[in-house]
């Protein structure tokens, strides 16, 4: 139990910590301050503002936050000393820096540095004369502005605590809401350890997009990738573009069928046209979507490799049907460089800190980042999600080095992190937590899970997966047998003893609408046409003009000549 203290009436600030730790899986209550200790137990969160209200020093672990100019004195009392004020940093960008002093309460976080462009108000604190018994985790501008104490309290500088139920839009990132939420979180994990959601077993994956499977593509080598993923121990999924599906080169082919624990392929849209899944047409995109697992099919018939059932969108683009239309189809899950869809522009803080956001029709997808976005993936491993990269064959311009310095770096943040296909992480993707009597609660995202007894003795589980009204018709099974599962209060869920080193694979399988096959072509002889043309010329451009500084320059100059900003023809406005 975590206890919110207030001053005779709960504000938005400690209404939000409710939210943060009932989202954290722990429970919340709010306890006025003027109780007295009564009640308030052995972990809460309180304003300085609320302790300032009353005489005498709370017990147990607490988080205290909202420091001003006017809590000089609790300041002094908490920290015996150590800091004595706050001072304003004032608005605008700032630079964050997470201390590496303190690696069980920053975890992932610890050493990352980075930037935003914050515009309220921030205050920082001032060291006093003694530096005993205090800890600095983070520094805002390089001033200290949140601290550990020794006696388990640990101490925010800024007033806020973000509102998980806050609306978002693209381009939020949820390092947007960095001291709003980490502070707190860390405090969480550290005073209640495995009572809260956590990830035992991070993953990661590092995705390439679009090429086809020849001895070269633009500047990526599959022999030298080889090398490098074996000297680092990592792996590739290649989002392999089905219309490609008769074009692989055999000896790729079997490179990829030679080394199934280093590349992987899974599903790059269908055609890859420009916006292709960001139609609102449901039936239109279940055809898609229909017809890319079908060729992804036919080529595993053709080279004997098989692929994820996950689906890539071109340009990052997807509308609420292609999500149901994906689902509809049979996909595990999505991947994408951004949640956002054309038709919902907006999301809740919540989804977004979530391993996979299952807003549209309960199917989840899974956010990638790009390489240079490091502290954006520590966040996402602090928050319990995989690390997904994603690049281009112009990523290896200058070689291998920048992915082997990637690797190295995203393996420092967490010495469990284990690298794996994007099919794994998805049916993987999971959070756990151990309830008062020692069970343990796995909440997971996709229709699959693969759930794994790693202690000594038997122990029992609970799987839970969020239901909608749209998941109808529900069969469940656990390695291979259909069972009875209870859908209550929006979650699915299932019960089950695993003796030690068991594992329970289960399956949730949804009710699909009819499969009618269709033709491995696109459509009409026009559009196939179209996509013939659009898809030589990508790969013109990625082979031979992006290799070449000459050819380079002038397609630059081309491209702004005949598209805006937003790459919409020129000839349109």
């Amino acid at each position: 139990m975590v206890t919110v203290l207030y001053s005779q009436t709960p504000g938005a600030r400690e209404l939000n910590a409710v939210k943060i730790v009932e989202f954290m899986g722990a429970t919340a209550q709010l306890v006025p301050i003027e109780n007295g200790p009564t009640g308030v137990g052995d972990c809460w969160i309180a304003s300085a503002q609320t302790l300032a209200s009353v005489k005498g020093r709370q017990k147990g672990r607490g988080f205290v936050y909202g420091f001003g100019p006017r809590h000089d004195a609790v300041l002094h009392e908490l920290t015996g000393g150590a800091l004595n004020s706050v001072e304003a940093i004032g608005k605008g960008p700032r630079r964050y820096s997470v201390e590496n002093n303190s690696r069980e309460i920053c975890r992932q976080l610890s050493g990352v540095n980075f930037e935003s462009a914050a515009a309220e108000d921030e205050f920082a604190f001032v060291e006093g004369p003694r530096d005993q018994g205090c800890r600095i985790l983070i520094r805002t501008d390089e001033k200290p502005s949140v601290v550990a104490v020794d006696d388990g309290r640990i101490l925010l500088s800024g007033h806020g605590i973000s509102d998980l139920d806050a609306p978002t839009a693209w381009p939020t990132s949820t390092i947007d809401f960095f001291v709003g939420l980490a502070p707190l979180m860390m405090f969480l994990r550290a005073a209640l350890g495995d009572e809260v959601w956590h990830n035992e077993k991070p993953l990661a994956c590092f995705m390439v997009d679009d090429p086809l499977l020849r001895t070269r593509y633009g500047f990526l080598d599959y022999y030298k990738l080889l090398e490098t993923m074996e000297r680092e121990r990592f792996c590739t999924s290649m989002a392999f573009i089905p219309w490609n599906f008769r074009r692989s080169d055999c000896e790729i082919t079997r490179l990829f069928a030679a080394n199934p624990q280093r590349y992987s392929m899974c599903v790059h849209g269908c055609d890859h046209t420009q916006g292709e899944y960001g139609t609102a047409d449901y039936e239109l995109l279940l055809h898609k979507s229909r017809l890319a697992l079908q060729r992804m099919k036919e080529h595993e018939r053709l080279h004997s490799i098989g692929f994820d059932e996950v689906m890539v969108f071109p340009q990052g683009i997807f509308s609420s049907a292609a999500m149901k239309a994906a689902k509809d189809a049979g996909y595990l899950a999505a991947v994408n460089s951004t949640p956002y869809t054309t038709d919902a522009s907006t999301l809740k803080l919540r989804d977004l800190l979530e391993p996979a956001v299952t807003r549209f029709s309960n199917f989840p997808l899974l956010v990638r980042r790009k390489p240079e976005n490091l502290a954006e993936i520590a966040f996402d491993l602090f928050l319990g999600k995989p690390a997904i990269f994603v690049e281009h064959h112009g990523y290896f311009r200058n070689g291998y080095e920048p992915v082997r310095e990637l690797v190295r770096q995203v393996n420092a943040m967490d010495e469990r992190l284990q690298w794996t296909t994007i099919g794994n992480i998805a049916a993987r993707a999971c959070l756990k937590k151990r309830t008062a009597d020692g069970d343990v609660q796995v909440k997971y995202f996709t229709g699959r899970l693969l759930c794994e007894n790693d202690l000594e003795a038997e122990q029992n589980y609970l799987l839970l997966r969020r239901v909608s009204e749209d998941d109808l018709n529900l069969r469940v099974t656990v390695n291979g047998k259909a069972i009875e599962a209870v859908a209550k209060a929006g979650w699915l869920r299932v019960a089950s003893t695993l003796k030690p080193g068991a594992k329970a694979e289960v399956r949730v399988e949804h009710k699909q609408t009819e499969n009618r096959p269709a033709a491995l072509n696109g459509g009409s002889t026009l559009y196939d046409a179209k996509v013939f043309v659009r898809r030589r010329l990508c790969e013109f451009r990625d082979n031979y003009v992006d290799r070449s500084e000459l050819l380079s320059r002038y397609a630059s100059g081309a491209h702004r000549f005949l598209f805006n900003k937003k790459g919409e023809w020129r000839a349109q406005d």
